[in-house]
């Protein structure tokens, strides 16, 4: 016979059904015949098996038949009275299916009946039989049963306590080999409830599991099933002959095939089945479990390096899902710190899948280790400097595994990063290992990129590595950036003796090619931090001076093979161009401290525009005056009085470096621009230096209307050399100009610090108990807002109620900024406690009678501020701190100060 899922469970199950029924039928026989057989029992048993057999049959129905070769009813109550049981001994008893094939046999049972419960009264029918054989099963099985019956000796209730023998339980291959058991189960119609289930598994290799299990089943349109099951302990050597091929097979065969040794421990589950009324299809709906792990071996990749001493558990969620967690494991001589696997598909006919996600920790020849072993090999086509590294590491371990024979790696989703610390190779350079790196590696089956910060020849370096796995050989992408330190100038030649007197030089190296074959080299290099001197050649450069090298060569397999071009530049006036194809094409323009290179194109028409692009290291802005810079650039804001004139041009600019102010202002880096004009003027443009943005779009045929964006407003100001005090500030500028009218517009600044505050005014932030912080917190004064409304008439910056506040102090100001003498004539108001002091101010219709400005405070300091921007003069009335509101404003309070 065919053994399914839960046959064992369904057997039994018919068995007690059928011996109840039998039970039945016997007590109507014994009712029936108690007056007329109780002389005949008096004078000894009747034997009457096929008459029970029958009977047994006819109650048993579904086609099953009840054999009883023996059957005695024996009753002594003639005599001794009628509380004397009815006895009926059965034996030899086998119950069969349709088709013939034996569910059970018993060899003896024995059911006792009081006559009193024929006559409705609470005895119950006690049933006792031993060493019961189910089909496909060697191990015994004994019963005590108490069955009560209804009031039309129909079936009420029983209780049943099975013992189990040893043999195995089950069917061939998905049996179970049992010492002993025994179980509990109270029965009533539709309703079943097991309690008190227990196995002792037999030993097997070193384990000897103990199982217990408990349960119930209801019968609607089916019979709904839940069992819980608990295990002690076993080994995953050991595992297979405790878990039966047939119970959720897929999982089984994951589990025994990847958990190759280890104790799992403390297993429980849930198994919920279904079976139609007869219990003629027991169904496994679902199962929910978990066991917990010590010391396991896990294949997470067929013929990787296994996770071994793992800790943690495994949860199967239902029948397709299951995770299993790892709290430390080894990977090689890698450590975990955390890791999981998620299985999904475990009992569908697609291929299970297995989702990993691992955590490791360990040093980088440990993880080369791992990740250069077959079958992942993924460092086989890295440089050999890079296999060969040193130093500590942290990485993720991801890859997405279908559980399928042959399984190919680039099937996987495999996918390796790792962060790498104090990590060392080789350069290429003799003598010159990298060092002391710290960067991110990724690896998949389809290439490695590398980036790291490291030092190289005494000089912080940034390396970005890219290999290709693809095509024969694979490809490389390895680019540096550094300076050229003394170290590395020496090992050139270059040093002090020979041309190089100090500085260092920034360069950046690209190597693109084949792996093995052919790679093409590409050197840039900024001469401007050094001093370079040629004197047979009658040249020199002083530190500081701008320069460029660039250099590409060929290589072979890694070595030199040849040089294919270089261009240097330096101070001076150094243009390098070419016609082609009816543009003028500069490979070089030296013009000062600019170096760039572009092309520039005339018109294609006499209406059209000239076109000019031009890029390079850096586009030099600066005048030796600063004074007539500042002048020079307020006041072309209002020189501009008539229709723009002259050629019409575009331009597109893209520069390394932006320098607007003579040193020490600081340079922009990444500059950017695109526009149209006429003569000397920009019509429209946009642009970027730094983090800086342009916008310039026209607002009337005269004007032109400005938008500026810069997250660092204060860097920004110093580049400028326009204000060295101010540090940080999102800055947002609108501005109308042109047309021979001055300049408007407002300037909104967010989170930034004036460092040049007066004493006084951190005294005032410090007045409230949440300002003393603030106060203390660093130098000058922090500022979470600022609206600045001004006006700029050539070299004067009118401010027109500009206000900025924090949560523990306010300021407001008017008055007037030279921009080219840096005087000042402004007067402010300090609010302390700003948060809570500008409320009142804020009241619709009533706020203006608790403050005598916008923005302003109930209580508040009147200042005035007189000198010069590095030099200023502050005056502070002390009375006005004391004058509430609108009261400052009638009585002028503020006007006389005196001087802090």
């Amino acid at each position: 016979m065919k053994w399914r899922a839960g046959q064992a469970g369904r057997i039994v199950g018919e068995a007690v059904h059928q011996l109840g029924r039998i039970a039945m039928l016997a007590a109507i026989l014994v009712l029936v015949s108690v007056l007329l057989l109780g002389f005949r029992l008096s004078q000894g048993p009747i034997l009457l098996p096929e008459l029970a057999s029958r009977l047994a049959t006819a109650a048993s129905g579904h086609g099953i038949s009840v054999e009883m070769k023996e059957a005695e009813l024996t009753w002594a109550g003639y005599r001794q009275g009628g509380g004397v049981p009815v006895y009926l001994r059965l034996g030899d008893i086998a119950v069969r299916n349709g088709v013939g094939v034996t569910l059970v046999s018993i060899p003896s049972a024995k059911l006792e009946l009081l006559p009193s419960a024929l006559m409705g009264t609470a005895a119950p029918l006690l049933v006792s039989a031993a060493h019961a054989q189910f089909s496909g099963s060697s191990v015994p099985v004994s019963l005590q049963a108490a069955i009560w019956p209804g009031a039309d000796f129909n079936f009420a209730r029983a209780e049943v306590g099975v013992t189990l023998g040893p043999g195995r339980l089950g069917v061939g291959v998905n049996s179970l080999p049992v010492d002993s058991g025994g179980f509990s189960v109270k029965i009533a119609p539709g309703a079943a409830d097991l309690a008190g289930g227990f196995l002792d598994l037999s030993r097997t290799g070193a384990s000897k599991p103990r199982m217990t299990f408990s349960g119930n089943a209801r019968l609607s349109s089916l019979w709904n099933i839940s069992i819980s099951a608990t295990a002690d302990e076993v080994q995953a050597g050991d595992m297979a002959a405790y878990w039966p091929p047939g119970l959720i097979p897929m999982t089984r065969r994951w589990v025994l095939n990847n958990i190759t040794a280890g104790t799992a421990r403390n297993a429980g589950f849930v198994f919920s089945l279904t079976a139609p009324p007869d219990l003629g299809g027991l169904r496994l709906a679902n199962a929910t479990g978990s066991f917990s792990a010590e010391d396991l071996t896990l294949r997470w990749l067929d013929g990787a390096t296994p996770l071994i001493g793992l800790n943690g558990g495994m949860v199967f969620q239902d029948l397709n899902n299951a995770l299993v967690t790892a709290e430390t494991a080894r990977l090689g001589g890698l450590v975990l710190t955390h890791g999981q696997m998620a299985l999904s598909d475990m009992s569908v006919p697609a291929p299970t899948m297995g989702q990993v996600d691992v955590s490791l920790a360990g040093t980088v020849p440990d993880a080369i280790a791992v990740l250069n072993a077959p079958p992942l090999s993924l460092l086989s086509q890295a440089p050999p400097q890079l296999a060969k590294a040193t130093g500590n590491v942290t990485a993720a371990v991801e890859a997405r595994i279908p559980f399928v024979n042959d399984l190919q790696l680039e099937n996987t989703g495999l996918r390796v990063t790792a962060d790498l610390s104090q990590t060392a190779f080789g350069s290429g350079v003799q003598g010159l290992p990298f060092s002391q790196g710290k960067g991110v590696l990724e690896a998949t089956v389809l290439g490695l990129t590398a980036k790291a910060d490291l030092q190289f020849a005494g000089q912080p370096a940034q390396l970005n590595v890219k290999v290709g796995f693809s095509g024969k050989g694979g490809t490389e992408d390895v680019s540096l950036k550094s300076l050229a330190g003394p170290v590395l100038l020496r090992r050139l030649g270059l040093d002090t003796s020979s041309g190089v007197a100090g500085g260092a030089v920034p360069y950046s190296l690209h190597i693109t090619g084949n792996a093995t074959g052919t790679q093409n080299l590409a050197l840039q290099a900024d001469l401007t931090p050094a001093a370079l001197r040629a004197a047979h050649l009658g040249w020199s450069k002083p530190a500081g001076a701008a320069g460029e090298l660039a250099l590409s060569a060929t290589l072979r397999n890694g070595q030199f093979a040849s040089l294919d071009g270089i261009n240097a530049s330096a101070p001076g006036l150094n243009i390098q161009g070419q016609t082609r194809d009816g543009e003028m094409a500069f490979s070089t323009i030296n013009i000062g401290r600019t170096v760039a290179s572009g092309v520039l194109r005339p018109p294609a028409a006499a209406d059209a525009a000239w076109v000019a692009s031009f890029s390079g290291p850096m586009l030099d802005l600066r005048t030796q005056d600063t004074t007539q810079a500042k002048t020079g650039a307020a006041a072309s804001t209002a020189t501009d009085t008539g229709p723009p004139s002259g050629a019409l041009w575009r331009a597109q600019l893209n520069f390394e470096q932006l320098a607007l102010a003579a040193s020490p202002a600081p340079v922009l880096n990444g500059f950017s621009f695109s526009g149209n004009g006429q003569g000397g003027t920009l019509l429209q443009g946009s642009g970027m230096a730094g983090d800086a943005a342009l916008s310039i779009t026209p607002a009337s045929p005269l004007q032109r209307h400005a938008l500026i964006q810069a997250p660092d407003a204060g860097l920004l100001l110093r580049a400028m050399n326009a204000y060295e005090g101010l540090q940080g500030g999102a800055l947002t500028l609108d501005a109308d100009y042109g047309g021979g009218l001055p300049a408007t517009g407002q300037a909104v600044l967010t989170d930034f610090r004036l460092l040049k505050a007066p004493a006084f005014t951190k005294i005032m932030q410090a007045l409230t108990v949440y300002g003393v912080p603030a106060a203390a917190s660093g130098p000058g004064l922090s500022f979470a807002r600022a609206v600045v409304p001004f006006s700029l008439d050539g070299a004067v910056l009118n401010l027109q109620g500009a206000r900025a506040y924090s949560a523990s102090l306010g300021f407001t100001a008017t008055g007037r900024i030279g921009l080219d003498d840096g005087s000042l004539d402004v007067d402010t108001t300090i609010i302390p406690a700003y948060e809570i002091n500008a409320l009142p101010g804020k009241i619709p219709l009533l706020g203006h009678l608790f403050t005598a400005e916008k923005g302003g405070g109930l209580i508040a300091a009147r200042v005035k501020i007189t000198g010069t921007m590095d030099d200023p003069n502050v005056g502070v009335n002390p009375l006005s701190a004391l004058t509430p509101g609108f009261l400052r404003g009638i009585f002028g309070i503020g006007s006389e100060t005196g001087t802090k």
